[in-house]
Parts: structure tokens; C-alpha cells; sequence
């Protein structure tokens, strides 16, 4: 968030009603945060995100350019043929197991490493499981 006028003002941004950061930021400042969010405030289908703007100046602003939501999930794809999906390096690499990723004409799916410029085909079964297992990475 970053302020839009030489004012003092209170900022405070909430997760699915919950306060996550409850701060001053005046003047032309700027703030850029991480805050750990548990993950019983993620249980329901939607995530609700609010930039609030506590000044008393009534024609104060404020602009939030971004946010980002980093959390564990299943490797559940829903059903989509394609997902974008990033994990962080690890020198053992990673198994994977992956469900409900919809498959076309019988083919084997095939997962690519954009860094580490790697192609790894998957290993179907049980049923519609599929397998991966990716080598480490730096």
C-alpha cells in the first residue's frame, strides 16, 4: 500500500475478516509486508481481502498495487487440463501425487521444470493418481 497525499493516516488490511495488519503509514510512505496467516482462515472456498483506510481526512487515498497469498493445498487440479503451480528448491526433489487432472485422448501427462529446463512424464495409476517425481533442484 502506499499513501496518496502528505496526511497521517492509520492502514489496516483484514483476511476474511480477520486483521492482519493494523499500522500507521502517513504522508507519501510506502509498506510492503509479510504476515504468517494460519490456515484455518482459508477453510472456506473464498478469501475475502480488504485495504482499509483509516484517515480522518475524508478525501484522503491510498492504493494497494498487490497481494499475495502463498498457502500448503492438495495437488487437487480440478479437473483443468493445464495448472501453473511453483515449489520451492529442494535438493531430494519432490514425489508427487496428483488428482482429478483432466487427461486427453490416453496420453500421458507430461510436467515441465521451466527453471531447471526439466520434462518429467507422469506415472498413472492407481486409478486416476497420477505420480511424479521430480529431481532435485538449486
Amino acid at each position: 500500500m502506499t499513501g496518496c497525499a502528505d496526511n497521517s493516516r492509520a492502514v489496516r488490511v483484514t483476511l476474511n475478516g480477520t486483521t492482519m495488519v493494523d499500522t500507521s503509514m502517513d504522508s507519501f510512505y510506502d509498506m510492503t509486508t509479510t504476515k504468517p496467516v494460519s490456515i484455518s482462515l482459508l477453510s472456506s472456498n473464498s478469501i475475502s481481502v480488504q485495504f482499509i483506510n483509516n484517515c480522518p481526512n475524508t478525501e484522503d487515498r491510498t492504493v494497494a498495487s498487490f497481494y499475495e497469498l502463498n498457502y500448503p493445498r492438495q495437488f487437487n487440479f480440478g479437473g483443468q487440463p493445464n495448472f501453473f503451480f511453483e515449489l520451492p528448491a529442494k535438493s531430494a526433489g519432490y514425489c508427487l501425487k496428483i488428482t482429478n487432472l483432466a487427461m486427453s485422448g490416453g496420453n500421458t501427462p507430461v510436467f515441465y521444470d521451466l527453471t531447471e529446463v526439466q520434462r518429467y512424464t507422469a506415472i498413472v495409476g492407481p486409478g486416476s493418481t497420477l505420480s511424479v517425481l521430480l529431481g532435485r533442484s538449486a
